[in-house]
């Protein structure tokens, strides 16, 4: 038990790696953080950026499959 005490803290501070260990871990969330924004931005600028392209050929696809169906049922 005096060794686990020992690990975890040194005459009533903290053990400097534990410190260490946690700061890394809460940089790694930050950039991770980050990272997951800014692809949810660029997704969000693409979106944006192609939704007309996409509208139209979503349309003229519609339209094409709507004139073979009724020529076919004619």
């Amino acid at each position: 038990m005096s060794r686990m005490l020992l690990t975890h803290f040194t005459l009533g501070r903290e053990n400097p790696m534990l410190k260490l260990r946690r700061r890394r871990r809460g940089q790694g969330m930050t950039e991770y953080i980050i990272i997951v924004g800014l692809i949810a931005i660029l997704l969000i600028a693409a979106v944006n950026t192609f939704s007309g392209t996409l509208s139209e050929a979503f349309d003229s696809a519609g339209k094409n499959i709507k004139t073979k169906v009724t020529a076919k049922m004619k």
